[in-house]
């Protein structure tokens, strides 16, 4: 990483402001004498985008303005008071620290291959046995690189109703709190899935030329950009449903000010805590007004250190604090955010989990095939749609990590609600309780922070063959119901009768799946608890 500099910005009153970041990393600004320009270009990392990083007058609030896309640096270095070196940079809309560059591949887990189990059909033969089974041995009507999408997700379906894929995954932690198992490199749960690869997908289920995210080379049915916002509408709704995309962010604070807005790409706030520019951490507690006015009726008049927050009568994406900060600071939050915006012909990694990725592909189709055009096919629209709604009510009630380990010693999977009740300032605590904290899909937090070594059990992606010599991982009793499922999405082209008839085919998949989870549940003593632990945020603090 690059030695680190003094960054600072002048806002329009002509204030200038010196931007830093606290130990913990979180974002600060301080007021200071003297000029400074009036923003600085930085490249967002997830996006193609420029921005012009200014701040807010009065205020300090670090802003984000888009700009004409140029050559600018992609990370801003600044040291925090102790000394540890943070990079400033741009993700999605959002700015974000980033403890060094080894923070980026921090994970030494078991990497499981595509030969680690089964090993008895390869992917030629599980293609040959597909294309058997749709009457179309030479492959004509149903191009090899077609089945091979089918097989991919009929494999990704099967992981996602039965979580069968489970790995070890053993990291040492850096100064960071928080890891996202969906993006952090070298998880078992990376997410992969593109939207060009699902536009692929819907392409051939419509019948149109198949050229992913480069231009539309199709009929007049449909155009790129349909299935792009179809896509992008099925993405973000979706992660609203299920919390499946989270993000711990910095907000600044505003002294003698109880409210704060967010940017428009938070889809929800999980919590939050303040942030003193000098001094402790607090962790709030989240309220509602009238609980500020009938048990604090004296803390509107009387800026302190705030000790709970609200969401629910504020206007869309603002939040109010019960006493207004007497001190600059800032909010760091757990927030739940929308999904990347796609941008064609660039290919731009999906924000939910590569075996649901299917969810987000029948939300996009039921919209496309659902509007009034050329393209109506009110038949399969309603098939589209009871899949999606059907796959959003499994997902919701799917799991993601199974057990933990801190330095070698079994511990809790405690959800955040549960830790931030039993010790609300946990983060801070190098003695706290030991424990994975799970805050929601993917997102979790070792505890204490900086515990030397960290062992978890998670439900990895579905191995996916890619080389015809590959193995399908899938076991012997399994595989005739994939190539089921298989075909049923290899049909869904063809549409009318010969679609509608192979709705048993479906029903054998779903049954198989079901039968075996009942299975599963009998292999041990506390299964049941052993397959809910990823989902203990929801249950103790509903959305």
């Amino acid at each position: 990483m690059p030695a680190p500099s003094i960054i600072r910005i002048q806002d329009s009153s002509g204030q200038a402001w010196q931007v830093g970041v606290t130990n913990d990393g979180i974002l600060t600004t301080t007021a200071v004498a003297g000029t400074a320009p009036l923003f600085l270009l930085i490249n967002d990392i997830t996006i193609t985008q420029t921005w012009q990083m200014g701040v807010e007058a009065g205020t300090g609030r670090l802003q984000l303005t888009a700009t004409t896309n140029q050559t600018a640096p992609t990370q801003f270095v600044t040291a925090a008071p102790n000394g540890t070196l943070f990079a400033i940079q741009a993700s999605n809309t959002f700015l974000q620290t980033l403890l060094d560059n080894s923070c980026a591949d921090v994970l030494s887990g078991v990497n499981y291959n595509l030969t680690a189990r089964f090993k008895w059909i390869t992917l030629v033969k599980a293609r040959a046995a597909l294309a058997g089974r749709l009457a179309d041995p030479n492959m004509t009507f149903w191009t090899s690189a077609e089945l091979n999408l089918y097989l991919t997700e009929a494999l990704r379906t099967w992981n996602a109703l039965t979580e069968i894929w489970n790995v070890d995954v053993a990291f040492t932690p850096c100064s960071m709190v928080w890891y996202d198992f969906g993006t952090l490199i070298g998880s078992p749960r990376m997410r992969t899935v593109t939207d060009a690869y699902l536009y692929t997908v819907m392409q051939y289920h419509l019948l149109e030329q198949s050229t992913g995210a480069l231009p539309w080379g199709g009929t007049s049915q449909f155009t790129l950009a349909d299935l792009q916002f179809a896509l992008q509408r099925a993405q973000d709704e979706m992660i609203q449903m299920v919390d499946c995309n989270l993000a711990n962010i910095s907000v600044s604070s505003s002294v003698n000010s109880r409210r704060t807005m967010f940017q428009d790409n938070v889809l929800d706030a999980i919590r939050a805590r303040f942030v003193p520019a000098v001094g402790l951490a607090n962790t709030m507690t989240r309220e509602d007004t009238l609980a500020f006015n009938s048990f604090e009726p004296d803390a509107m008049q009387t800026p302190s250190t705030p000790q709970a927050w609200s969401l629910i009568t504020d206007p869309p994406l603002g939040m109010d604090v019960d006493t207004a900060p007497n001190v600059p600071g800032s909010y760091d939050v757990i927030a739940l955010q929308s999904g990347p915006t796609f941008a064609p012909p660039n290919q731009t990694v999906l924000g939910v989990p590569d075996d649901w990725s299917w969810v987000a592909k029948w939300g996009a189709l039921a919209d496309l095939l659902g509007r009034e055009s050329e393209a109506t096919d009110r038949q399969r629209a309603d098939y589209c749609l009871k899949r999606y709604q059907t796959g959003l009510q499994i997902m919701r009630q799917s799991n993601w990590i199974v057990q933990g380990q801190i330095n070698g010693v079994p511990c809790d999977t405690p959800s955040l609600r549960e830790m931030d009740g039993f010790a609300p300032e946990w983060q801070d605590d190098p003695n706290a309780w030991p424990g994975v904290v799970t805050a929601g899909i993917d997102f979790a937090a070792p505890c204490p922070v900086a515990s030397p070594s960290v062992l978890m059990t998670v439900v990895a992606n579905a191995p996916v063959p890619v080389n015809d010599t590959d193995y399908v991982q899938v076991s012997r009793d399994a595989f005739d119901v994939i190539l089921d499922y298989a075909q049923v999405l290899a049909a869904f082209k063809m549409g009318g009768e010969d679609f509608a008839s192979t709705k048993d085919l479906e029903q054998n998949f779903f049954k198989y799946a079901a039968q075996t989870n009942k299975r599963l549940l009998k292999t041990g003593l506390f299964v049941d608890t052993i397959r809910s632990e990823g989902k203990r945020q929801n249950e103790y603090q509903p959305r």
